[in-house]
């Protein structure tokens, strides 16, 4: 049953017929498989006939991702979970950008990374809900060995879903939303997501411009999937201007823990760059920049891509300014007249941004929903061309978060003891 061998050819099996190689056809073990499949799990079955693996050309039956094992109800457990390179072995143009790619990084980010996003997840330390989303990433071999519960299955499989590992699935933006529902937002209120809706309900012709996630971040179908500023808004290293966002960034990167008193970079930075969170040079954060540049070219003129590129910058360049304000601010706040600090984790005199969700203090309950929500929404909204998320949802609530936590740094330093006032500096954020 299935084929006798498989070979992996250097560019895959299309290339192959492309160069009108000789194909053998060869007996399908679906011939096999699907008698009792049709019963067990017939949805399976369905996909899989309606997928473009079942056509008689291609023939990439049963056997070929699930190995040969597998023959009877009493050897379940000996089927194999196809990992991504079960697919590179014919996609191998797409297995190679996307093993160099953001997404192919994504369990690696839950293994060694921070909670820098959905942190009460991240406090109950269970990885499960994690996995939902971080499953794209590659995993070892003996992680996708078996049938058991956490078993992502194949990488590809995220985006193509399984058996009917369809084009169309994955070239739609709302296959990225279950992953990227804030970006997803920004996008659908953006002129882009507009325009794409209005074709989608057929009141635009088809052949009408309508970009989509996959059009700028998967520029001709490329698996990089990477961006200039990354899902964080950091770039290495941190500006040596003294200007109010270069100190500004400077202050955010000491707060992660990602520069030392010195400025040099820290172990945990290095961990980081490791796992895509951040352009680990100027050259790679150009590299990026420029491809993305190329992208807006094909519909725009150069003097609009970079206004909008500028303007997306400025936001940023306000988040942090506003973050830095806040992270002074409740940095102060935490020294008592002793000198001693309270509260949560600290890092060279900054409440330590990524532990903050174990914080009952309201200054850094803010200071948590400024860095993790506010912020990146700023960012999301600027960069996908909607200004509701980028300021309404975003640098808006950040002001009123500063401003609440200078409330509460006031209301606290009113608190102290007589005499206490005078031994501190006014040291208050400007």
């Amino acid at each position: 049953m299935g084929f006798d061998r498989v070979f992996a050819l250097k560019g895959g099996f299309q290339e192959w017929v492309e160069a009108n190689y000789p194909v053998e056809k060869k007996e399908s073990s679906a011939l096999g498989c699907i008698p009792c499949h049709r019963n067990v799990t017939p949805n399976i079955v369905a996909q899989w006939e309606q997928s473009l693996h079942a056509q008689d050309l291609n023939n990439v039956s049963c056997s070929v991702c699930h190995g040969r094992k597998h023959r009877s109800a009493d050897d379940v457990s000996q089927t194999k979970i196809p990992a991504a390179k079960t697919c590179r072995t014919c996609h191998e143009q797409q297995g190679a950008e996307f093993a160099e790619g953001k997404h192919a990084l994504a369990r690696k980010a839950v293994q060694y990374g921070q909670p820098l996003h959905w942190s009460f997840m991240a406090a109950s330390r269970n990885r499960t809900a994690c996995m939902r989303c971080h499953r794209i990433g590659l995993a070892p071999e003996q992680e996708n060995a078996g049938h058991n519960a956490s078993s992502p299955g194949a990488a590809c499989g995220s985006c193509h879903s399984s058996h009917a590992f369809s084009t169309d699935e994955a070239a739609s933006p709302r296959t990225c939303l279950p992953c990227h529902r804030p970006q997803w937002k920004a996008y659908s209120s953006s002129p882009h997501g507009e325009r794409y809706e209005l074709r989608r309900q057929g009141l635009l012709p088809v052949e009408s411009r309508a970009p989509t996630c996959q059009t700028c971040h998967m520029q001709q179908g490329k698996h990089g999937v990477r961006t200039a500023w990354g899902s964080l808004g950091l770039k290495w290293p941190p500006s040596e201007e003294a200007s109010a966002w270069g100190l500004a960034r400077k202050d955010i990167f000491r707060a992660l823990a990602y520069i030392d008193a010195q400025g040099r970079e820290t172990d945990q930075l290095q961990r980081m760059r490791k796992i895509g969170i951040m352009r680990s040079s100027e050259l790679a954060w150009q590299k990026e920049r420029i491809r993305m540049k190329k992208t807006c070219f094909g519909c725009h003129k150069a003097s609009l891509v970079k206004r909008e590129l500028d303007h997306a910058e400025d936001v940023l360049q306000r988040a942090d300014i506003l973050l830095a304000k806040a992270l002074r601010t409740v940095a102060e706040s935490r020294q008592s007249s002793t000198g001693s600090l309270t509260g949560s984790d600290t890092v060279l005199g900054f409440p330590h941004l990524t532990t903050l969700y174990e914080t009952d203090s309201r200054m850094e309950e803010l200071l948590d929903l400024m860095f993790q929500r506010h912020r990146m929404r700023a960012i999301t909204g600027a960069f996908h061309l909607s200004p509701d998320t980028a300021y309404h949802r975003g640098l808006d609530r950040m002001r009123l978060d500063l401003s609440e936590i200078r409330s509460l740094a006031d209301e606290q330093r009113d608190d102290l003891p007589r005499g206490s006032h005078g031994q501190e500096q006014s040291t208050k954020s400007k």
